[in-house]
């Protein structure tokens, strides 16, 4: 009955999304081994964000021998989605997560991943990050416009400056945008707040 719902309603996740959780119980009850890992794979593949517990379930579902091409054909099924970098993450490919977030950064001057990533990644790439950071506010700065906007550049500074050889960088783009926008006073306030 729950296949046939599925089949029916494609077209709307969240019921797919609840009538593949409901099958998973079921097979967990009857120890249907095969479909658990099936439905875990499904669960895992079509979840809106990143979920570690089904990961880590999945992956329990195979040896160690076997996982490495299985975390493969995941990799590449995600190739597109914010779950790439989570599973780097996961599996301490810090390599394969910094040319990833590296491609964001070039392709969209992604600050999100770059942030989000950037602490993980300071220890083994700390120059390469503080310029890409440099890099992305200095494409920022240019589109800000009000004093919450100043508040949250002054907010990406002070993490620059925790970053390894950051402090300086974070020094020098800040007095360089006191000089250049100090008709500003918003921004020039909220720059002098910045810790760093």
């Amino acid at each position: 009955m729950l296949e046939n719902l599925i089949a029916v309603n494609q077209n709307l996740p969240g019921i797919v999304h609840k009538a593949n959780e409901k099958l998973l119980e079921i097979y967990r009850k009857t120890k249907n081994e095969a479909k658990i890992t099936q439905t875990l794979r499904w669960l895992f593949l079509n979840a809106r964000r990143f979920d570690l517990n089904l990961y880590n379930e999945y992956k329990s579902r195979f040896s160690k021998n076997e996982w490495p091409d299985e975390l493969e054909k995941l990799i590449s099924e995600k190739a597109d989605s914010d779950f790439v970098e989570s599973i780097f993450v996961e599996e301490k490919k810090y390599d394969r997560l910094f040319t990833s977030v590296k491609k964001s950064h070039t392709r969209w001057k992604d600050f999100y991943k770059l942030e989000k990533y950037s602490e993980i990644l300071s220890e083994n790439y700390a120059s390469e990050i503080v310029q890409m950071f440099k890099e992305s506010l200095e494409e920022r700065v240019k589109g800000v416009n009000s004093r919450p906007q100043y508040a949250e550049l002054a907010n990406h500074l002070e993490n620059l400056s925790k970053i390894p050889g950051g402090k300086a960088a974070a020094l020098t783009l800040r007095d360089e945008w006191l000089e250049t926008y100090r008709k500003r006073p918003a921004m020039v306030d909220e720059l002098k707040k910045a810790r760093l």
